[in-house]
């Protein structure tokens, strides 16, 4: 206990020294001076201050919010958690014993998978496209930009304007995008590995052909595998090929590419199969060309033996999903939706694909050959052919 007492005499009588130094006492004197100085600064300036203050606290929420941005709106997508419960299409025995073609089944799709926040001025993102597979989509929607204006350039993916190629959110390189899909729509990732997979490639190119062909090059060793045969090359044009008719169980486990923008000439003609502008059998709308469709009866005749694609008609910043019910009607198979907007059309959508990503359309949708009975075989009493009269006394032929 003495020690102990002895140690803290000690330590009082250095402080006591070094608080009596006049140096040490120098320097507290000119705080108290800084002191008073910054005291009767911000009494004389409040309100300088205090916008301080409020700049530096909004710029501090504003980096904080920013960098917590994408996880935020990925998020909202833990809604859908108690809903969706996606099994492989070829697990569905009705399917596969029946004789279904492409062009019957509506596909869970989604638009600007790559866009977790708003449409611009905003964050792509690979994590996007991860969580868009992992809650059932099947159609990832995909815009193809030139990284610069080097001639040799390589493709990213972002949001933007071909003209001036303007890029409005961060640049995912391709093959890094194309790594995403195998790894979390084609392995174990996914409860529906198997199902028909399709990658559409919005070319904004700007006139650039060594992109795109860089692009196919990506696919080709990435998806070389799991492409679909030559007779779907260059969209069947060659081959007369309808990929919208093939039978669905011929699709299980592969790959489906279709793309818009100037691509002939170019190695991404071969491996595309659909072409909205190179072939008949895929036609692309907006929302509006079909709820405003002066022959609505015309689109469904239509679906029942190609595809058809449906966008939003929206270009506001925040994203918005259109009420799909219209064009579900008709029978159009690829409603893309906003998928990181978790609104009521969207909540309604993911029930319809609750179960399958690939969802069967209604009967009446479907196209159904019409089979005329044969003829009856026709009787001698009603036949066209001359007959001959012959009696005693004549004979005649009529």
């Amino acid at each position: 206990m003495s020690d102990n007492t002895e140690a803290i005499n000690q330590i009082k009588d250095t402080v006591k020294n070094i608080t009596n130094n006049p140096n040490v006492q120098a320097v507290i004197n000119r705080m108290d001076k800084d002191r008073e100085r910054l005291m009767n600064f911000i009494k004389n300036n409040k309100l300088l201050f205090i916008g301080i203050v409020l700049g530096t606290t909004l710029i501090l929420f504003y980096f904080i919010a920013i960098f917590r941005r994408v996880p935020r709106y990925l998020g909202r997508m833990k809604d859908y958690d108690n809903v969706i419960n996606v099994q492989p299409l070829e697990y569905n025995k009705t399917v596969m014993k029946g004789d279904f073609k492409f062009c019957d089944f509506f596909v869970a799709s989604s638009y600007k998978s790559y866009l977790p926040c708003t449409n611009y001025y905003d964050f792509a993102s690979l994590e996007s496209i991860k969580q868009v597979l992992l809650y059932g989509a099947r159609y990832i929607d995909l815009d193809i930009f030139n990284n610069d204006f080097n001639p040799c350039t390589k493709p990213v993916v972002c949001s933007g304007t071909e003209i001036g190629n303007w890029h409005f959110t961060n640049s995912l390189d391709f093959d890094d995008v194309c790594k995403t899909i195998i790894n979390y729509g084609l392995t174990a990732a996914v409860k529906n590995p198997s199902d028909p997979l399709i990658i559409n490639l919005n070319f904004k190119t700007w006139g650039n052909k060594d992109t795109i062909d860089k692009c196919a090059e990506t696919i080709r060793s990435n998806f070389g595998y799991k492409l679909l045969s030559k007779n779907y090359s260059y969209q069947g044009r060659y081959t007369s090929t309808n990929i919208a008719t093939a039978p669905i169980k011929e699709l299980i486990g592969k790959v489906i590419i279709t793309a818009t923008g100037k691509i002939k000439g170019t190695a991404m003609d071969e491996i595309t199969n659909l072409h909205p502008e190179s072939n008949s059998n895929l036609r692309k709308l907006n929302y509006q060309d079909v709820r405003d469709s002066y022959d609505i009866n015309e689109i469904k005749e239509y679906n029942k033996r190609n595809l058809s694609l449906v966008v939003p008609d929206f270009d506001k910043r925040k994203k918005e999903n259109y009420n799909y019910f219209t064009p579900y009607a008709v029978g159009c198979q690829f409603l893309c939706m906003n998928y990181t907007q978790p609104n009521e059309i969207m909540k309604s959508y993911i029930k319809k694909f609750a179960i399958c990503s690939f969802r069967l359309k209604p009967y009446k949708l479907r196209y159904k050959p019409i089979y005329i009975k044969p003829p009856l075989k026709q009787t001698k009493k009603v036949s066209f052919a001359p007959k001959k009269k012959t009696t005693p006394f004549y004979s005649i032929t009529y």
